[in-house]
Formats: structure tokens, sequence, C-alpha cells
């Protein structure tokens, strides 16, 4: 979310400085006007590529979780994964092969087993 670095009047007529994270100049004047703050002027402060990368939030933990599922079953159905240095595009292949068996082996499956009667 952007920072805004503003120069405001309060109600005392005093003059204030400060800054204001919102999603747009119009939020953060709002944001402010609550506040009892009548905006004089606002500007948005540029991201450092420091602050850039210490806010990198990562792989998302729902991510993290799907790999380490698929790693798990890969791992249960018997594919090669340690002794070995595999890059990211054998990995993907293994994941592809499995999950079409997988598929495979579900729509065979479903031809066999009869439908409930209603």
């Amino acid at each position: 979310m952007p920072i805004f670095t503003y120069t405001a009047i309060d109600n005392a007529g005093n003059k204030r400085t400060g800054t204001v994270d919102a999603r747009s100049q119009s939020s953060a004047v709002g944001l402010l006007k609550e506040q009892g703050l009548f905006v004089v002027g606002l500007v948005e402060q540029k991201e450092s590529p420091v602050s850039q990368f210490l806010s990198f939030r990562g792989v998302p933990d729902t991510e993290i979780v799907a790999s380490t599922r698929q790693l798990a079953t890969m791992i249960s159905a018997g594919l090669p994964i340690s002794g070995q240095t595999l890059s990211p595009v054998q990995i993907a292949g293994s994941i592809l092969i499995f999950c079409s068996l997988v598929i495979a082996q579900r729509l065979s499956e479903a031809r066999t087993t009869p439908s409930p009667r209603m």
C-alpha cells in the first residue's frame, strides 16, 4: 500500500506533518479528515529498492502447502526424488505425469462404479 507524506492543519490551527498508509490520494485525504485534519499538502513517497525488498512477502502459505502435499504424494507413489538433483522441469514433468495417472484412474473408477438411482 502506498505511503503518503502529508502537511495538514488541525482544529486548533497548528501545522502537522506525518505519513499515512492509504490505497490512493483520495483515501489518504479521507483518513486525515476523519482525524480532524485539513490537508494542505500530500505527496506519495517513492519506495526505495531496499524497502521494496523488505516488504516482499515471498511465497504464499497456500502455495507452500500445495507444493508440500504434491511432494508428499509423489514420494508415497514411489517416484525417485532423493539421490539425484531434479531440475524444475523434471519436477514439473513428474507432477504432470502423476496427476494424469491419477485422473485416468479416477475416470476408470467412475466408469465402473454404478451411479446411484434417484
